[in-house]
């Protein structure tokens, strides 16, 4: 709900049975939807949602807790001008895609998104546009003991302001064991926050390259554009694994090449993953040079129970037309691994 209008999202919900003391999350940054256009409004797209896509497929493989967009989401122009193109449109681009190729709605992961300086379209108040299309600005959210927080940096005027919402997030929440930030551009880091709350963590994009540095107990970490034209480089992404009050692991990866928009990493059903097998085989190949321990798998079944072999059961789903069953595999480096399902 904003001051304006009330608006419902598509996909708003996860629903976690128990929280993980070990955990993964990816963040993205900078995707500068329709910073270019290909064809119509209507039926055209942003060349770069085709590598936002393939980000998205292998998110889903790798299978994180959430996903965080750390700002420039959209473009304040478009190249060549397209007529009618206003910012609703835009954020539609961003969230849902558009002609055909699917966006950050395609997550099965929970979706966070911070501001950016290029998240405003010709707006005379620009606080209120970005709360119109995506609702807070400034917000905190917790994780078992971690504390997630995001700020818009981009509007700089009112940090104190949005410090104060966080402070009062931390009152509220707790420290927990885990403190990150999430903002847009790196130079704007408010240091006062940072070491009077000991994040351990500090997330941000604008400057399009991967970067990572050390300041006393805190890890400040940019991500390379996931967006933007080819010439740019885009495709990239960050997997963080944070276990209590330590970050695990911590690496930037490039889903592919984006010349021929292959993956490194892929699910292939051996059937229709729709609800009418009883009996499905899903085949998993890793291109990556580092191994994925919860690589997820989802079948989609006839309704009935069903016996796995290859991963572990997460999670069970009965529906009246399908049964879903939710599983984790591993996945050694530069190889395949198979799961298969089929009725008991």
């Amino acid at each position: 709900r904003t001051d304006k209008r009330e608006v419902v999202a598509a996909r708003a919900v996860k629903v976690v049975k128990a929280f993980r003391k070990r955990y993964t999350l990816v963040h993205v940054t900078d995707a500068h939807i329709t910073k270019d256009w290909a064809g119509d409004l209507e039926t055209g797209h942003d060349p770069c949602m085709k590598q936002i896509e393939q980000i998205v497929r292998t998110v889903n493989i790798i299978g994180p807790e959430f996903v965080i967009h750390t700002g420039d989401a959209i473009m304040d122009s478009t190249r060549p001008a397209v007529a009618g193109m206003d910012v609703k449109r835009k954020w539609e681009c961003f969230y849902e895609g558009a002609g055909g190729v699917r966006t950050f709605h395609g997550l099965r992961a929970a979706f966070f998104a911070t501001a950016g300086n290029h998240d405003y379209f010709q707006a005379s108040n620009k606080a209120a546009q970005y709360a119109e299309y995506n609702g807070l600005r400034t917000f905190g959210f917790a994780y078992g003991t971690g504390r997630f927080m995001a700020v818009d940096d981009s509007l700089a005027k009112d940090m104190p302001a949005q410090i104060k919402v966080l402070d009062a997030f931390l009152k509220q929440a707790g420290p927990g064991e885990f403190r990150a930030l999430c903002h847009h551009q790196p130079m704007n880091t408010d240091r006062g926050f940072m070491t009077a709350n000991q994040l351990q963590l500090v997330m941000s994009g604008h400057i399009h390259r991967n970067s990572d540095l050390q300041f006393g107990r805190t890890l400040r970490l940019t991500t390379k554009n996931c967006g933007r034209p080819v010439r740019d480089n885009p495709g990239w992404f960050r997997v963080i694994t944070i276990e209590g009050s330590k970050i695990v692991s911590n690496v930037a990866l490039q889903y592919g090449d984006n010349k021929t928009l292959t993956p490194l990493l892929t699910l292939d059903y051996e059937s229709a993953n729709d609800g009418a097998a009883t009996r499905n085989r899903a085949t998993i190949t890793n291109g990556f040079d580092m191994a994925w321990p919860e690589c997820k798998v989802r079948f989609v079944m006839k309704p009935g129970a069903y016996a796995v072999t290859g991963g572990t059961v997460e999670q069970i789903i009965k529906g009246d037309k399908a049964a879903v069953y939710d599983v984790r595999v591993p996945v050694a480096a530069k190889a395949k691994a198979v799961v298969t399902i089929q009725a008991k």
